[in-house]
């Protein structure tokens, strides 16, 4: 699909890889069946992930060392040109309608600047934990009151695995913090997004974790 209207138009996966050959070429292949194109930033990996990303035809950009996350993330927004942003991590697969339902959820919550779909893990379990230690401590509820959502809800905290973002107000944002090599960048873009609009569970929107 192509058009400023398709899911092709609108959105651009951004996919960070290290030594991720094992994983990618079915992460790759569910961002295709979802319409839309990749940029796939490699952090220097020696088992042929940048190979495998450019034979799906997939925008490669390759590092010479290992960027960090959020890093090489930025490196893979400023190359993007659609209104969205699709950050996925190599071991999370969508359904084939998940763009599209992260898209609708979009237009419904226009206030809204970051979505994610419902992520579920091997074991069945759904991945929703809205904490973190970057939250005030008030805001935190304890693992055992977490409550999995049964439709859309607004968080103050997503999961990086998989995020659509609103482009505009990632750069506005200054993206990932550059000085964080890896590991709660997620949590720091969401707390400083979430003051430019709303964090949005998209409950329809489908995702599994390998």
């Amino acid at each position: 699909m192509s058009g400023a209207n398709s899911p092709r138009g609108q959105v651009t996966a951004v996919v960070v890889a290290y030594d991720s050959a094992a994983i990618l070429p079915s992460c790759l292949d569910a961002i295709e069946r979802n319409g839309i194109g990749v940029v796939v930033v490699d952090n220097a990996s020696l088992d042929g992930s940048a190979e495998i990303a450019a034979r799906s035809g997939a925008h490669v950009i390759r590092n010479s060392q290992n960027q960090g996350y959020g890093r090489a993330n930025n490196q893979g927004v400023a190359a993007a040109t659609t209104p969205f942003v699709l950050i996925i991590n190599p071991d999370v697969m969508l359904a084939s309608n998940a763009v599209s339902e992260l898209l609708a959820a979009a237009t419904r919550y226009p206030d809204g600047v970051i979505f994610a779909p419902r992520i579920t893990e091997p074991d069945g379990r759904i991945f929703f934990q809205a904490r973190s230690l970057l939250a005030p401590r008030h805001l935190n509820r304890a693992k055992k009151d977490n409550v999995t959502p049964s439709g859309d809800v607004c968080a103050p905290f997503l999961s990086g695995a998989c995020l659509m973002i609103r482009r505009e107000a990632f750069m506005a944002g200054g993206g990932f913090d550059p000085n964080i090599f890896l590991f709660y960048e997620d949590d720091d873009l969401c707390r400083r997004l979430g003051q430019m609009g709303g964090l949005i569970h998209v409950d329809s929107a489908r995702a599994v974790h390998q």
